[in-house]
């Protein structure tokens, strides 16, 4: 009897302590790491980045990469000036959306699923290899992300006809296979936001529930992933939208955990994003009406 009652109080013991480390990480997850009304460092583009697309950091920790949006050519972007340096040519032209370095290997794909391996850029030639996904073909893909932990590329999609008017899907590329094809990674939907909003009686979620709740189911699901990065840190997908700017942080299995508007002065076309090892934040933003692009840095706040 004795043995009994002193394994009850060790499973109690046990349960309570995994209860509080619960409670913690459910309260770090829900507490939004950037302050993104004030970034601490605005980098105005060089002109020939007008339609910056896709972000990633480079091998190079001094440096983040990028793509203008209708030629395959990569730049280098110095973290410190955001000064941009054109390199290496791997397509003449294309309509480029998202760009990944994964190690030493250069990762870029175009809105019709169409995925550029690029390897020994320091070699004169460097290697390519093109991979036609033809499931995406018409999934309008516009962000590319490296998933760590699983070891895949993640493709978000703007909207694929079949998909309907409230889904937008996020794919999984395997990058042990290799192979040209894909598996659904999870899909997020206009259910999703609103319950997620429901939830929230703040008021910096206000414009959110207009955007997601009270415009009429006619609009459909006006979210349309530009950019998408896996925060290294914790984990956490971000998928930014030019439409209505908004930034939503998820799971790594796809769940709300947060939603961001974004102020149109600093946003005003916000299509890359991408986190450096310290978990700092970088978005871009195509010119639109400005006479440049920018890039916005933005470190993680202490808690």
């Amino acid at each position: 009897m004795l043995l009994k009652l002193i394994f009850i109080s060790f499973f109690m013991i046990q349960s309570c302590g995994n209860q509080s480390a619960t409670t913690k990480a459910d309260t770090q997850i829900h507490s939004f790491p950037y302050d993104l009304s004030n970034p601490t460092e605005t980098f105005n583009l060089d002109v020939s980045l007008r339609e910056i697309s896709g972000l990633t950091t480079s091998p190079n920790a001094n440096q983040l990469a990028c793509l203008q949006d209708e030629s395959g050519q990569l730049f280098y972007i110095d973290k410190k000036t955001g000064k941009a340096t054109p390199s290496v040519i791997f397509q003449n032209s294309g309509d480029f959306e998202g760009i990944e370095f994964v190690k030493d290997t250069l990762w870029a794909t175009t809105s019709k699923g169409k995925l550029f391996k690029i390897w020994n850029l320091d070699k004169t030639p460097f290697d390519v290899q093109i991979l036609k996904i033809e499931s995406l073909k018409n999934a309008n893909i516009e962000g590319l992300g490296y998933d760590a932990l699983n070891n895949r590329l993640l493709l978000s999609a703007k909207g694929d006809k079949n998909d309907g008017a409230t889904v937008r899907s996020v794919w999984a590329f395997d990058l042990e296979k290799q192979t040209p094809s894909v598996q659904k990674a999870f899909d997020l939907q206009l259910t999703d936001f609103q319950a997620f909003l429901n939830t929230k009686t703040d008021k910096s979620y206000e414009k959110l529930k207009k955007d997601y709740i009270e415009k009429p189911a006619s609009s459909g699901f006006e979210f349309g992933p530009s950019g998408i990065a896996v925060q290294p840190l914790n984990g956490h997908i971000y998928i930014v939208s030019a439409i209505n700017r908004t930034l939503v942080v998820l799971s790594a299995e796809g769940k709300v955990l947060d939603i961001v508007k974004l102020d149109k002065n600093l946003f005003p076309q916000p299509e890359g994003l991408c986190f450096d090892g310290e978990g700092t934040l970088y978005i871009s933003n195509e010119a639109k009406d400005n006479p440049n692009a920018n890039l916005l840095v933005f470190k993680m706040q202490s808690k």
